[in-house]
């Protein structure tokens, strides 16, 4: 693999199968540029252990070309300032979000202050809303299916020969699976969706005021201490 630096905001990695491009928002301000404001006092508390303040440290976009098809993705780095309960000094104008071992992260924020902040943070869990996702398409899976079978039995009648009556007769098995898919998925999928609802990480302050919920958009990539979250 070469590399090679094209400018200080720039990075160009060529692969055999994959060349990407990176631009990656510079953490420093450029000389020159106007000082830096005061730092501002962020206190956090949390309802759950392992809750850590995290900063946005650097962001950009690769581009790439795979298969012949071209690929993009946006991805986020962050770094921790403290873990709740906790107070940190930061820069008033950054952006944040919460994350930690065991915690659903939660969007992206700005302080609603320019000097202080009180952060209260109601941290949901990770591994709740992985099962959540499960329970969803587990039950989303048999309601398909059994929806599929009742269609078949609705518009392709199965029907069964009574050989000592010469009798024929409606089958009712594709009805009989469509029901038991139907029944038997709707309880998944009601608590699938009721568990990634409730398993959301919020950030509001000692007022109220709501700053964050749930998780990042779908298709980002953001690395914090914790690891890679999608």
């Amino acid at each position: 693999m070469n590399a090679k630096l094209s400018s200080p905001s720039s990075l160009l990695l060529a692969i055999p199968t994959l060349a990407v491009l990176l631009t990656v928002a510079p953490d420093a301000a450029a000389d020159g540029a106007a000082p830096a404001p005061a730092a501002a006092e962020i206190r956090v508390t949390s309802d759950r252990e392992n809750t850590t303040l995290l900063r946005l440290s650097g962001a950009g976009t690769g581009y790439g070309n795979v298969g012949g098809y071209g690929v993009a993705m946006a991805f986020e780095s962050y770094e921790p300032l403290c873990t709740a309960p906790c107070t940190a000094s930061a820069d008033p104008n950054g952006i944040y979000r919460i994350a930690g071992e065991g915690i659903t992260p939660s969007s992206v924020f700005r302080l609603p202050g320019r000097t202080h902040a009180d952060l209260r943070v109601r941290a949901g869990s990770s591994s709740k809303r992985w099962w959540g996702w499960v329970s969803t398409y587990v039950g989303a899976a048999l309601a398909v299916g059994g929806g599929t079978f009742l269609l078949l039995d609705a518009i392709s009648p199965q029907t069964n020969y009574d050989v000592k009556t010469g009798e024929e007769t409606r089958s009712t098995t594709f009805r009989d699976i469509g029901i038991i898919g139907l029944v038997s998925g709707a309880p998944f999928l009601i608590l699938g969706i009721v568990m990634v609802a409730t398993s959301g990480t919020d950030v509001t302050t000692a007022s109220g005021e709501m700053l964050a919920r749930r998780s990042p958009r779908p298709g980002k990539l953001s690395l914090s201490p914790t690891g890679l979250v999608f």
